[in-house]
This record gives structure tokens, sequence and C-alpha cells, in this order.
């Protein structure tokens, strides 16, 4: 029930599309999406395979809630080995990509090989067609997507890569249907390297559930809670951005690549300002929700320019206050940019962020990179993804370019080869943990532990996670803890296919909630304790994945030099450091690993795989 069953496993070499059932165990131990995803990666993929080879796969996965009315039931998960980091490549993204590939009648696509020219492929129910895509080549994602709509119609949900991707710049994204981008770790150049321009798909297939009454009246009561939190008035109108004051309020936000505890123009870029700019001049705001979801946290901005998202907490941190801009206009510009050309806006901005206070420490004089100028920026993003002049060394991403530039690691802002997400961890000692554990590299948006920056009370926090700490930022005691609550119910979410946005906000939808819903949606009982226990086991396989392609847990498991050896002067988190020792001490700890990090053969007997230990060592 609620699944497809099926999997499209299409190999661009041969042209053969084949369709294959979705095992059952798969099912039952990896839930689908990001789960049966990694899994499925992890069994497929050799060790050491190039990732822009032929031989790396790519997956879509969707979840068993896909496609119904489960609250937020929105996301899509990818992956392959990455070509930034060399380690898990993924990401998540909600919209109606996934549905509609669950109502063609398919639970996953793998993508194998590569074709000789561009080609896209086209899946229209059971049919599957690889169809040239030479007319499409060189065009930015908006375009193609328009393109396409013109030849298919409006029907159709359609993932597209730009010029980046094309140009397998190491950190490329993926847009589904122009505001909904797979972003981290490089998918779109994976993609490129394939020449897959575009995966359009249209379904009407029928979903089943196992028990709808109870089902519905369980996605009601999920509303009712979350509709009553405090924060869905204000993330329904502002979306993310609403969340932008808080970790500025907090010292939580990453300034001009961390030198800075405070954003003296932060005015500039408020939630009330790109809001009004948002609807300013001749523009007009489209809220556009995603499938199943109550927060309209999304919206496109259209105006005599054309279509633009509506910037979110990620564009406007990263590509406003990380790089010294205020100016909201330039801010909605680059982030169209990022989208339109196909570029990660995180690792976009850590690079320029990066070269940017290498000019400023007179360790590269190539270019004037002043802090804060917004033609600059726009330029560089353009370089970028078209690999010429300086954008060739910024599309190396930070690590490369600190190996290139003498005298700049102690300021690269990366943890395994992934360039940070705007968050100060010195501010937040939870999100710096979360940072250097994640299976995908310096990124707290794959934990989200956003529950320290919430105002939660200390006895909300010992209700969670045991220690009252755990709400207060600037403590570290208790955070391992909740970083491990937050890692395996993450990985459930982006496996069943509910947001983590609409469960990590609020945080009204708890585990035993999805577990309800699994149950009544599947016909498989599902307990608040199977829950957790299919997040660890798939947080441990994604772990095994990176140790297996080269990553040292005592090495990479860290931060940026930056976080350990500076102290901030100004703003909330001035004066503090990260305790990363005893988090990390903690957090083995209660993972039942080794103090070198590794997983123990007991843990991995308890969670069933323990021929991934076998496979990790080879």
């Amino acid at each position: 029930m609620s699944y497809a069953n099926k999997v499209l496993r299409v190999n661009l070499t041969t042209r053969k599309v084949i369709s294959l059932p979705l095992p059952e165990q798969l099912k039952r131990e990896y839930l689908g999406g990001r789960g049966i995803a990694v899994k499925m990666l992890y069994e497929l993929l050799p060790r050491n395979t190039e990732p822009l080879s032929p031989e790396n796969i790519l997956i879509f996965a969707t979840g068993p809630l896909n496609g119904t009315m489960a609250p937020a039931a929105a996301s899509v998960t990818a992956c392959a080995r990455s070509p930034l980091t060399g380690l898990l490549g993924i990401d998540t993204v909600s919209g109606f990509w996934a549905s509609e590939l669950k109502f063609a009648g398919y639970d996953m696509i793998i993508v194998e090989g590569a074709a000789d020219e561009p080609v896209y492929i086209e899946i229209d129910d059971d049919r599957c067609d690889i169809k040239p895509a030479d007319w499409l080549k060189g065009r930015g994602t908006y375009d193609t997507l328009d393109l396409l709509h013109q030849r298919l119609g409006d029907d159709y949900k359609i993932a597209v890569i730009g010029p980046a991707g094309e140009n397998k710049v190491p950190y490329a994204s993926i847009l589904c249907d122009y505001i909904d981008p797979l972003a981290r770790t490089g998918l779109g150049a994976v993609m490129g390297s394939k020449n897959l321009k575009a995966i359009a798909v249209h379904g009407t297939k029928d979903i089943t559930l196992y028990n709808t009454d109870r089902f519905l009246q369980k996605m009601r009561d999920i509303h009712n809670k979350v509709k009553n939190d405090r924060l869905f008035g204000a993330m329904s109108r502002y979306g993310t951005t609403e969340l932008l004051n808080v970790s500025h309020s907090n010292g939580a936000l990453l300034i001009r690549n961390g030198q800075d505890g405070v954003f003296n123009r932060i005015i500039g870029v408020s939630r009330n300002t790109m809001d009004n700019l948002s609807r300013s001049q001749d523009r007009r705001l489209a809220e556009r929700p995603c499938s199943a979801c109550i927060m309209p946290c999304k919206a496109i901005i259209e105006s005599s320019r054309g279509k633009r998202p509506r910037p979110n907490y990620v564009t406007i941190s990263n590509l406003g206050p990380r790089l010294g801009i205020s100016n909201g206009n330039t801010i909605i510009e680059a982030g169209f940019l990022c989208d339109n050309l196909g570029l990660d806006p995180i690792s976009m901005a850590g690079s320029i962020a990066f070269l940017m206070e290498c000019y400023q420490r007179r360790l590269y004089d190539e270019d004037v990179l002043d802090w804060g100028n917004d033609e600059t920026v726009l330029e560089l993003i353009r370089l970028t993804a078209l690999r010429q002049g300086t954008g060739e060394l910024l599309s190396k991403g930070v690590r490369q370019m600190s190996r290139i530039i003498d005298g700049s690691r102690d300021f690269a802002m990366e943890v395994k080869g992934l360039e940070i997400n705007a968050v100060d961890g010195r501010a937040a000692k939870g999100h710096a943990l979360a940072m250097a554990i994640s299976n995908r590299g310096g990124d707290t948006a794959y934990h989200m532990p956003q529950f320290e920056l919430l105002d939660k009370t200390e006895a909300e926090a010992e209700n969670e996670f045991i220690f009252s700490s755990a709400a207060i930022p600037s403590a570290w005691q208790g955070k391992a803890n909740m970083v491990i609550w937050h890692e395996y119910f993450g990985a459930v979410l982006d496996s069943s296919a509910i947001c983590k946005h609409y469960s990590f906000t609020t945080y009204a939808l708890k585990p035993a909630d999805v577990a309800d819903l699994l149950t009544f949606a599947i016909g498989t009982r599902f307990t608040e304790m199977d829950i957790m226990l299919i997040g660890e086991r798939i947080s441990t396989v994604e772990r095994l994945f990176n140790l297996r392609n080269g990553m040292n847990p005592r090495l990479d498991d860290t931060l940026p030099n930056r976080f350990l050896r500076e102290r901030l002067t100004e703003g909330k988190a001035s004066g503090q450091y990260i305790e990363l020792n005893k988090m990390l001490e903690e957090y083995y700890m209660l993972r039942g690993f080794t103090a070198d990090g590794m997983p123990r053969i007991e843990n991995l007997q308890t969670l069933g795989i323990v021929s991934e230990k076998t496979r990790a060592r080879r």
C-alpha cells in the first residue's frame, strides 16, 4: 500500500530502460526516499568510483507518503558520489516532482551510464523515452523549463540542470519546477557528466492507502497541532525568511566569512524588508505551497523581468551577510542567477566569501574583490557557471582553493569538502556538532537542529532531549543527544517524504505521528521505536559509504579552524568557543561508535547491516 512498488532503471549508454520490483525488505528497513536511495547507492556503487564518470549512478527516490495527503509529504531525494567531496552526494527538496513520479507508477529512478549527446528523459506513466536535447544545450534552467513545458504540456513536472551542470562545476545543482533546487554536493554536475539535461515526468495513476479513514483523521490532528504553533502564521507569510532575524539575534549568522559577530546593516535584509521588496514596483508575489502542505513557505516573484524565486533563509544569509551585502534587490538577482545557471548558492557564496577574504588579506590580487560589492558578486556567479576567468578558480570550491592559495587554510569554511551553510557554530553548539558529523559534509540543514534557536524552554528541552541545556544555544551539554534525535528523525522524514522545514520549525510533528501515518498508509505497523531505529540504520549506512570512500572520522568529523581557534569580539557569541572534542566524545558514545568514530560490529548486528561493515573495510 502507498508504494508504487517499481524501480525504473535507465542506462544512458545502452539506451536500455527496465522496470524492477521494489524489494519488500528494503521498504521495511529503509522506508523509501533517502533511506532506500542511500542503501541502493551503497549496494550498487563500487568504492572510489570516479564521480564524473559514466560508472557513477544517480538516484532519484520518493517516499511511501509522496502523492498522499500526509502533511507536507512532498520531498524527493537524489544521491550519487559527490564530485565536490568524493563522499556521499545527497540532497532532498520538497515540491511536486516526487509525487508526479509516484503517479507515473515509480518509487525510484536509477540513472546509469552516459549519453554521447545531450538527452532528456520523458516519463509518461508506463512509457519512458530517452530523447535528444541538443536544442536545450547551454540554456538556463528557466528557459529549459519553459521550452519543455511548451513541448510537453504544463502537466509535466520537470527536473533540469543549467550551464553549470553542463560544465560540470563540482557544486552544480538540479532545479525542479522553477523554485525547488536539489542544490548541495554537486548532483547537477553528475547529471551533466551523463549528458542528461532534464527528466520530465507525468503520471495519472492512483495511490492506495491501507486505512484511508484513520489516515485522514491523523492528518487532520497533525494539521491542527501545527496551526496552533506560534511560527505557523509567520512561516506561511514570510517563508523561511522568518528565521533570519532569529539567527542574527542569537549571533548565529555567518558574517563576512565568519569574521564578524554582528551585521550592522541587517535591516537591509530583514524579513520585512525582503517581503516588501518581493511585492514592490511591478512585482507580484504568488504563493506556491508544496504538495500536501498547509504552510506555504515558498513563492514566486512575477514581474516584467520574468519569474524569480522568493528569497529564502538560504539565499539571503549566504548571498547577503556572508558576503557583506545588504542590498535586497542584489540578493534577489543573485539567488535567481544561482537557480537559473544551476549553482548551489551556499557553495557559491562560500567560495566567493573565501576569495574575498584572500583578497582582504593580500593573498590574492588578480581581481578587486571588496566585501559588499554587488556587481562583482553577480559577475562572479556568471563566470563560475561558465568556468571562465576567476570563475574557473571559484568553481573548484573552498577546499581546493585553500590548497592553491598559500596561507588561507585557517579561514576555509568547509567540512569534509562541503562549504558550510551560513551558520556560525560558535553561537549554536548543537549546530556546530551537526556540522561536524553530517554525513554529507558541512551542512546543519542535513539534521536541522533548530530547536536550540527557537526560544524553546528548558522544560521543553528536558522533556524532548533529557538535558534542559539543549534549549541554550551557547551550552554544549546535551547537544549530542539533541543532534542524534534530529539525525535519526530527520532521516526518517526524508525517507517517508515529509518536509523537515515543516517538522523542525513547529516541532508539532513527532516520531509517533509519523509512525501512525506510515501504519495507516502502508498497512505495516510502525512504532516510535521502529521509526528511530530506521533513522539510525540509514545514518549508519551513510557513514559506511563515506568510510568506504576514504573518510577518516578523527580527521573529518571536525569544523573549520576559524570556529576552533578564533573567538568573536562582538555580538551574542562574543568570546564563545566550541567544545568539539567533548561533544564528539559524547556523540560517539551515544551512537555506539569507537573512540575513533567507527561503528561497532554489535551495533551493525542490531541494525541488520553487518555485511556493510565487511564491505567498508575492503
